[in-house]
């Protein structure tokens, strides 16, 4: 909470036990002091009142209080958006704000702070056509400002009729935003500027291929965003983690990969398809330009690696 203290968000299903003719879900949120306090309503703060939501997502608003986002009741459904102030109070109205009312959007939403109290918001949407089958499907972001209102005019859309998972939304500072976003042929990653322009002419850039897997990990550096994945090689029946550091400008800045044709840096190249869901990866900044990364084999250990800033690896 900036305070020493925490304040956490969760889903419950309290008011089914009062109504057990429905399975009802909401969300709540509470703030804990740095002597373990519970500063607000003593069962949490319920983030909106008159629908269901699943999944929530928690940032601070930088002044002691949070903004929230959620899923809607159905994988089709888009949930909403609050701000709750440093007492426990929700600022953007009873029900929070609706990010999409389009025919169809899916996929959890992703949320950064824009660093003034306001947020940074994706998700998928889709359009339908007359015989209700989806037409189109679209990735867009979106930023609100400390009072909910709309920053962008229009949504930025990108990657129209890809699904993407795993999104994410990285800032290295107020005046930049990373998107980046997985679907079957890779990950794709576009900059932003604060008031929504795109910053690479170019298009959306690819790293990794289709044999890319879904999880990854993403942090920010002063100079741009240094990205992790794995991906499974059928012929060599192994999985590799590959890493890759974007700049503010959209080039890729190590390339010395095999199999990904100089997208990306291999860190290691030993685990199997079928020991893959045991493993476990993660990326940190080393404060100069490189990154270390850390993984692990269920029952073998826990290993790491230096990139440095050049895109050589340490042994």
């Amino acid at each position: 909470d900036g305070d020493g203290g925490a304040i956490a968000v969760w889903d419950d299903f309290r008011q089914s036990y009062n109504n057990s003719k429905f399975e009802i879900t909401n969300v709540y949120v509470q703030k804990i002091d740095s002597k373990g306090t519970v500063k607000w309503d003593k069962n949490g703060v319920q983030v909106y009142s008159s629908y269901v939501g699943f999944y929530p997502r928690i940032i601070t608003d930088g002044d002691g209080g949070a903004i929230v986002a959620w899923n809607g009741p159905h994988e089709e459904e888009f949930g909403g958006i609050q701000k709750i102030n440093k007492h426990g109070q929700i600022q953007w109205g009873k029900d929070g704000i609706i990010m999409s009312n389009n025919e169809v959007s899916r996929a959890l939403p992703y949320i950064v702070s824009d660093g003034e109290g306001g947020v940074y918001i994706s998700y998928n949407e889709a359009t339908l056509n007359k015989e209700g089958k989806i037409k189109e499907r679209r990735f867009c972001v979106q930023r609100r400002d400390k009072n909910g209102i709309k920053k962008w005019s229009k949504n930025k859309i990108f990657l129209v009729d890809r699904d993407l998972k795993g999104i994410e939304l990285v800032t290295i500072s107020k005046e930049y935003l990373f998107v980046i976003g997985h679907d079957i042929d890779g990950f794709y990653v576009q900059g932003l500027d604060r008031d929504g322009n795109t910053k690479w002419n170019k298009g959306d850039i690819l790293i990794g291929d289709s044999k890319s897997k879904s999880n990854f990990s993403i942090i920010g550096d002063k100079e741009g965003v240094i990205v992790a994945w794995a991906a499974y090689e059928e012929k060599k029946d192994q999985i590799s983690l590959y890493i890759q550091k974007i700049d503010s400008v959209g080039k890729l800045k190590w390339k010395t990969g095999e199999m990904f044709k100089d997208t990306g840096v291999q860190v290691q190249n030993s685990a199997t398809e079928e020991t893959y869901n045991n493993i476990n990866f993660d990326v940190t900044s080393d404060g100069e330009g490189g990154a270390f990364v850390f993984w692990e084999y269920k029952e073998k250990g826990v290993y790491a690696k230096r990139i440095y800033a050049d895109g050589k690896t340490s042994e």
